[in-house]
């Protein structure tokens, strides 16, 4: 039975939905870059049924795809709430995985003094996972490709290692490697490796509340606040600050939904791909935050057992009725 899964960690927008003879066909707002075989994860969609995990599509052109989804007829509709995950499970158990978390050390030496040590927070700090495994069948080569794919794309994937798929390592590719098979032509072995910005395995299950919510981090090790929405208003400051003075503030240069996100995918030119951490926007309005506080971090956390609740008794909201979103953090599994 197979238990590593990749996932993209930001899905494709829908924007509309249909069924017929127990057919679903979705359109998407941009290229989707799938081939017919290709699994996908689809939520958010409105109507009935529709929404799946690891569902084979059939891809009608760049932007539209099916799938067999058992459910009433339903003619062409607007859907813009959903959202698509290109997914690959590997068919077999890798042979080896090696994850290794690199934690974040400085060392400063001074003459006829003790050596300095910087560090910082668990979550600064970043995984290697390496995988060592194998295909074979007819589909051997099918696999590799998809996974190649994976790696090879300027994307953050979900990097689930186990059968339950309830934890995952927040990854984008290094490298991949097809090794010769020597005596085993029935068999396409490979190594391919992963990093991760992120020293810490998230839970499956997005959490989510207000300031005053009693959610709290269920897990053994501190995780970060990875997305708040909130309407704001132009020119009205807007602070975020927890009880430790950790967040952000800013003032609107538009009016709309605030949405920050731990981590985002950006480009200017559609080749070379950054990562932006505590990127916040108003639709497509990028905005410059700061320190809510010059003695707190822009990262908001919560600590095993802590819940938004305890951390924002005693901090300040303004300017915003903010949404927080949250995952239980694990060291490992």
């Amino acid at each position: 039975m197979s238990f590593l899964k990749l996932e993209e960690h930001e899905g494709i927008t829908t924007v509309s939905r249909a069924r017929a003879s127990n057919i679903a066909t979705i359109i998407v707002d941009s290229a989707h870059s799938l081939i017919t075989g290709d699994t996908v994860t689809i939520s958010g969609l409105g109507g009935t049924g529709y929404n799946d995990t690891d569902v084979t599509v059939t891809v009608t052109n760049s932007v539209t795809f099916t799938y067999a989804n058992t459910g009433s007829n339903e003619g062409t509709t607007g859907d813009t709430a959903g959202l698509v995950f290109f997914n690959f499970t590997l068919p077999y158990n890798p042979n080896t995985i090696e994850f290794v978390t690199t934690k974040f050390v400085e060392q400063i030496d001074y003459p006829y003094a003790f050596a300095h040590l910087g560090f910082t927070s668990p979550i600064k700090s970043s995984i290697t996972a390496v995988l060592n495994g194998h295909f074979d069948s007819t589909n051997k080569n099918l696999h590799f490709r998809s996974l190649v794919r994976k790696v090879n794309n300027p994307i953050m994937l979900k990097l689930f290692f186990e059968n339950s798929h309830d934890k995952y390592y927040l990854v984008t590719g290094s490298n991949v490697q097809k090794v010769p098979t020597g005596t085993r032509p029935l068999h396409l072995d490979y190594v391919a490796s992963f990093f991760s910005p992120f020293g810490i395995l998230f839970d499956a299950t997005q959490k989510s509340g207000l300031e005053g919510a009693s959610d709290e981090n269920e897990g053994d090790i501190i995780t970060p606040i990875e997305k708040i929405t909130g309407s704001v208003s132009n020119g009205v400051a807007v602070t975020i600050k927890d009880k430790n003075n950790n967040g952000f503030t800013f003032t609107p240069d538009a009016t709309g939904t605030m949405v920050y996100e731990i981590i985002k995918i950006v480009t200017e030119d559609n080749t070379v791909y950054l990562t932006e951490y505590a990127y916040v926007t108003i639709g497509a309005n990028v905005q410059i935050i700061k320190n809510a506080s010059t003695s707190g971090d822009l990262y908001l956390k919560l600590n095993p057992a802590e819940s938004l609740n305890d951390i924002f008794t005693g901090g300040t909201v303004s300017g915003i009725t903010p949404t927080f979103y949250f995952r239980d953090g694990w060291a490992s599994d």
